[in-house]
């Protein structure tokens, strides 16, 4: 007997003989009755109380409920302790109001057998529970609605219930369950999972048809958004122009056509590049983010140059305004509209807008060509990645080096191997060597012998001797013989005892045969017979320039100029002589001089060194200093610097006694009014200064700086 019901029982007994003692109508039988259940003789208490209870409902019905409700005897029934309960709650409601009265003098009241009935309905409560089925919570709920446990029994069976509908994974049983218990907690997740199951059942054959016949048939469906993505995905997965637009022009009302167009635009830029956005621009006019992408092209095509400001780096325009704010530890300049960035000891990349395209997470990186660029971690391991910082090939090798956009080579500890990106496989076996593709072709070398490939890996040729390009012709040679040769193998130029110079691909090459020196040209054809006499270092200096060579007479000794045909334009009297021009640099002795193309002297005085004329001044030496002398034989530049360097035909770089660098012209101007701690050529239209810790730029056609606005 737990402590509730001990408190129970106690109560009425105590209760029951108070009120017989009053002279109620009870005999003594009932006395007894409550006194046999106070000391647990339940035989006498139930046979007392079912002899007394067509008599007196109410107090006999209590007894017998108390009875079937105690534990550890032999009348125990929960279900008769309900049903006796019921009981005497019913009766009570029919005594006389003026025997109740005296009842509730005593505490014999309502409370006291509704205290007893949800007693009763705790330890139902209790079975069900141990069941645990909807059923048995259902019985309870309908036949104990007075009950405290009402709302967790409620809870409960809809909790079964739920289960049950969920485990049949159909459509057609979450409706009835919805049906059956619409206040039910899980309303939610039901109609939730409803609408899932009804998706799935709906589109069960995953074709595109299917979920387009779905999205007929439940325009307002919650599952529309995810048969669009579905829809999208079949064109996503293919990731080609021609499948976005399709997708484009077949689902034009899609919550997905902005994907697609983003999709679209990304597939253009890899197969061509961001320098096609022009045409992206105008066969494509209905793109929805034309304001960005114009802004991009104009970016594009604007040149943006690095600068610093306060030990930051950003990027201004050619009017010197800052476009991409100094935030970065360094940049570099962009290349194909992508800069890589350096940001606390790490390498990403940025756009022209300044926004990142690849966080910073690289040791090194290149920059991009053909699309591509080759990153390293922080273990020096190369991969390759794409303009929009996807991976074609994760960190896992020695080096990577791009041959194309659909071609590298990857260094592993075994030699280099030819990648297919679009095949996404291997094309060529291991090289020890190998050297870059020139149209199409490239000369590598394996354990024992040199060859010819081509873009596809295919061998063209091979020669255990050496192979060396000669334009597009190859030179090979086979023990002291050499020969020119094209990409068939097909001889050009025989072999013979010749050995040929540094190609010239602007003219002739020298060659010596018999050791005479003779002319080549491009096509491998012998201009000039060997008939010349050699010189020292005639690889290096017999190189033809502005149409002319220096030439050489063994029995003088003297240097003169001849050309393309081996005729003597100046003769051979001098020491040493510069290129061909108007007025020519020689050398008498240890000094040089200068002439006219037709020899005649020009009196403009003995230096230590000189250039021929270029663009109407030469470069002189005097005392070991450079200077610059016009037609007329004067000084535009006095004899006083260090180095002179031609930066473009009228821009030099000057670099006095005291190492410091400037930037001029020809005419002895000065350029910049500052002397630089670096001066660099960076094409052939930009020349890069730092002075006092900034960066300058210098545009040599338009001859402006362009500087950082403050």
């Amino acid at each position: 007997m737990n402590f509730k019901t001990f408190k129970y029982f106690k109560h009425l007994v105590v209760l029951a003989l108070c009120i017989l003692c009053t002279g109620h109508a009870f005999n003594q039988s009932l006395k007894k009755g409550f006194e046999a259940l106070e000391i647990h003789d339940y035989f006498k208490a139930k046979k007392v109380f079912a002899r007394k209870f067509k008599k007196n409902k109410a107090l006999s019905a209590y007894g017998l409920a108390r009875v079937f409700l105690q534990p550890n005897n032999p009348f125990q029934n929960i279900d008769s302790a309900h049903y006796y309960i019921q009981i005497a709650l019913d009766s009570y409601e029919l005594v006389k109001s003026k025997v109740k009265a005296k009842y509730e003098v005593f505490g014999f009241k309502t409370t006291v057998m509704e205290g007893l009935r949800q007693e009763v309905s705790t330890e139902l409560f209790q079975r069900a529970r141990v069941l645990d089925t909807e059923d048995t919570y259902v019985k309870f709920i309908s036949q104990n609605f007075w009950a405290n446990e009402i709302p967790f029994a409620v809870f409960l069976r809809d909790s079964c219930a739920f289960e049950y509908a969920v485990n049949e994974k159909k459509s057609e049983s979450l409706v009835k369950y919805i049906e059956k218990y619409p206040t039910t907690s899980f309303l939610e997740r039901a109609w939730d999972l409803y609408y899932k199951l009804q998706f799935k059942e709906e589109t069960v054959g995953k074709r595109e048809e299917d979920y387009l016949a779905f999205l007929s048939k439940y325009p307002s469906h919650p599952y529309v958004h995810s048969a669009e993505q579905l829809i999208f995905k079949f064109y996503e997965d293919k990731n080609t122009i021609q499948a976005y637009e399709k997708f484009i022009s077949t689902y034009s009302k899609s919550s997905y056509l902005a994907d697609a167009w983003i999709k679209l635009y990304r597939a253009f830029i890899k197969e061509n590049g961001l320098t096609y956005l022009g045409i992206f621009k105008t066969t494509y006019p209905n793109y929805p983010f034309m304001e960005d992408l114009e802004q991009e092209i104009k970016l594009l095509n604007e040149r943006l140059f690095p600068c610093i400001n306060i030990e930051n780096w950003g990027f201004m325009n050619h009017l010197g305004e800052m476009i991409i704010a100094s935030k970065f530890d360094f940049v570099e300049p962009f290349s194909q509209g992508r800069s890589a960035v350096l940001l606390n000891n790490q390498y990403g990349f940025i756009d022209t807008k300044g926004s990142w395209l690849i966080l910073p997470q690289f040791s090194e990186v290149l920059p991009f060509r053909y699309n591509l660029s080759v990153v390293y971690n922080s273990e020096g391991k190369a991969g390759l990645i794409n303009l929009f910082g996807e991976w074609i090939l994760s960190p896992q090798f020695d080096d990577i080096l791009i041959i194309n956009d659909e071609k590298i080579w990857i260094e592993t500890e075994d030699g280099y191997v030819m990648y297919s990106i679009k095949k996404n496989d291997f094309e060529a076996s291991n090289f020890q060597e190998i050297s870059d593709f020139v149209d199409g072709f490239a000369i590598v070398s394996g354990k024992d012998r040199n060859s010819l490939i081509d873009l596809k890996g295919n061998i063209q040729f091979y020669s255990s001797e050496e192979i060396t390009r000669f334009g597009e012709l190859f030179l090979v040679q086979i023990s002291d013989s050499s020969a020119l040769v094209n990409e068939k193998n097909e001889i050009v130029l025989p072999f013979g005892d010749y050995e040929i110079g540094n190609f010239n691909k602007y003219s002739l090459t020298p060659f010596v045969q018999n050791e005479k020196l003779g002319y080549i040209n491009n096509s491998g054809e012998i201009v000039i017979n060997a008939r010349l006499d050699i010189y020292p270092n005639w690889k290096l200096f017999g190189i033809f320039e502005f149409g002319h060579s220096k030439a050489y007479n063994s029995k003088t000794k003297k240097f003169g100029l001849i050309d393309e045909k081996g005729n003597w334009l100046v003769q051979a009297k001098y020491d040493d002589i510069s290129f061909f021009s108007e007025m020519i640099a020689v050398r008498m002795k240890d000094k040089w001089e200068f002439i006219l193309a037709n020899g005649t002297k020009l009196n403009f005085g003995a230096f230590d060194f000189a250039e021929s004329f270029l663009n109407d001044v030469a470069l002189v030496k005097v005392s070991g200093a450079f200077g610059l002398i016009n037609s007329k034989g004067e000084l535009v530049l006095n004899t006083e610097m260090k180095r002179i360097i031609r930066m473009s035909d009228d821009v030099l770089i000057w670099e006095n006694s005291e190492g410091e660098l400037w930037l001029g012209d020809q005419s002895g101007k000065f350029l910049w009014p500052e002397p630089c701690s670096r001066i660099d050529k960076i094409d052939d239209e930009h020349i890069r200064l730092i002075s006092n810790e900034k960066v300058h730029y210098y545009i040599i056609k338009e001859r402006r700086f362009v500087s950082l606005v403050n």
